[in-house]
């Protein structure tokens, strides 16, 4: 099912949409950024990035986190700290 989700599934969500449970406690990320780059895969749809911002409260390492899309359902996804923003912490998932 990764293999076949698109940069599409995130572009248009309305704010407050994505949850995210992590270690007990849920969050609602804003979606800063979605990139997409060049296929070099057997991935059946085009790669992308999606950056996520969570409160400043919420650091965690890199690791595998629920992430519950309002029409996908829960996806177990890898993601990776890239830094403190303004609005809160960056975090970074690819679909590759």
């Amino acid at each position: 099912m990764l293999d076949r989700i698109t940069s599409a599934d995130f572009a248009n969500l309305a704010p407050q949409s994505l949850l995210l449970a992590i270690q007990g406690h849920e969050c609602y990320p804003e979606i800063s950024d979605i990139r997409e780059f060049s296929p070099h895969s057997a991935r059946v749809t085009t790669p992308f990035t999606l950056t996520l911002i969570a409160p400043h409260d919420w650091r965690f390492p890199q690791g595998l986190y629920d992430l519950i899309h309002p029409t996908l359902g829960k996806l177990s996804l890898f993601m990776v700290p890239t830094g403190p923003c303004e609005q809160g912490m960056r975090y970074e998932i690819i679909f590759n």
